[in-house]
């Protein structure tokens, strides 16, 4: 098979981001495993986060110039660039990771899949949370690419939950849709340095961690604050005092921008939490992530929607305890393994909260039976299942 990936998010703005390490390890698996013979990258002419040696990889690069930074023209790049490097070759099968980067027209004769990993934005009706001159720009870009899956040979998407949404923008769109695990790069490592990003209190008394999400309403940050508060008033309520209770630290840049959802989500906090219990830790370095989690109590994650859950595997690599919202997504990744809650369902959120929080057995069987549970998932698999999707496409 001769294959050409857009390997450009492993250089933008994305490369940190759960599409950029999607690409990156998709990449790595495939040239490790030696599964493509006759590869070709896309690639600006700027450092990329792949950890592999192009030179000797046997990977033929194509090279494109980022002549405008700003993801406002995107497409516009693609059709300039990207597009005619694939109509020098319309044998080799091209996959785009991301389509908001851009995909061929309609008229394109060449093949082409297309890697789709939620439609978040379009059920939540928010495509720019800068304002509303931006969300109208680019809900009209985002669609304008998102249309075009219709004429891709094969759709690919990361989990049940995702096909179907897929499906209700797209009734027509069913065998094109393919579903393949993804996996975690997390290196299981201790660093050690979690402490430096959090308090006194919460290294004395323990913590719960939230990372991973934004402010933003499906990943449920608004409710997560309410059920902690109300675990907060259930702990005094038996005698412990506040001071004595696990804080929780919400980790990730997202929530100290100068957006007006994050600044009414630290608004909100401002105003219930009275015990200076939450902390806002912001950025943190990869390579600590798994120090952060692995010394927590649990990892918390309320969201509404998700379209697969790849903090949440993080944490289960990890070795930690977590606690999920009952959603799609997230009933695909526990297996029904371990157990998940409605997320307004805040009395037995907090029910369990306590118990995990006061009981290390039960925290360490369910660290256990989580870590198990995530070793079903790895990029190794993931980018064998993409190929031979791929694979077959390129055959019929």
């Amino acid at each position: 098979m001769k294959l050409l990936i857009d390997a450009r998010t492993t250089q933008n703005q994305f490369k940190r981001h759960g599409i950029g390490s999607y690409t990156k390890n998709l990449i790595e698996n495939i040239v490790d495993l030696k599964l493509v013979q006759d590869l070709e990258l896309i690639l600006y002419t700027a450092p990329t986060s792949l950890n592999i040696d192009l030179e000797r990889s046997n990977v033929k690069i194509r090279r494109v110039k980022k002549t405008i930074g700003n993801s406002f023209f995107d497409q516009f790049e693609f059709n300039r660039s990207v597009l005619p490097i694939l109509r020098l070759d319309l044998e080799r099968q091209f996959f785009s990771p991301y389509f908001w980067l851009g995909l061929p027209p309609k008229d394109f004769e060449g093949k082409w899949s297309v890697f789709i990993h939620d439609m978040i934005l379009a059920n939540e009706d928010i495509y720019s949370p800068n304002s509303s001159i931006k969300n109208i720009i680019r809900k009209r870009q985002y669609w304008d690419q998102m249309k075009k899956i219709v004429y891709a040979n094969n759709v690919i998407t990361n989990s049940s939950y995702s096909k179907s949404q897929i499906q209700k923008y797209f009734p027509g769109l069913d065998d094109e849709i393919s579903v393949t695990s993804l996996g975690t790069d997390i290196i299981e490592s201790d660093t050690g340095r979690y402490a430096k990003y959090i308090s006194k209190s919460s290294l004395e008394n323990g913590y719960l961690i939230s990372l991973g999400a934004t402010p933003s309403p499906s990943k449920g940050s608004s409710q997560l604050i309410k059920v902690y508060y109300e675990f907060i008033e259930y702990m005094r309520s038996k005698g412990l005092e506040a001071s004595k209770i696990p804080n929780l630290v919400i980790a990730g840049r997202a929530f100290l921008s100068s957006q007006s959802v994050a600044k009414s989500f630290r608004k909100a906090i401002s105003k219930i939490d009275k015990f200076n219990k939450i902390e806002l830790i912001g950025e943190y370095e990869d390579d600590d992530k798994y120090s952060l989690l692995k010394n927590s109590k649990a990892f918390i994650s309320l969201s509404v929607e998700e379209g697969f859950g790849i903090a949440a595997l993080e944490a289960m690599r990890s070795s930690t305890p977590v606690i999920l919202s009952s959603m799609h997504a997230y009933e695909d990744l526990t297996g029904g393994e371990f157990a998940t809650f409605d997320s307004n369902d805040t009395q037995s959120i907090v029910s369990f909260l306590q118990t995990i929080t006061m009981q290390r057995k039960l925290r360490d069987q369910l660290a256990n039976t989580a870590y198990k549970r995530s070793k079903k998932f790895d990029w190794a698999k993931s980018a064998l299942e993409t190929v031979k999707i791929l694979q077959n496409v390129d055959e019929h």
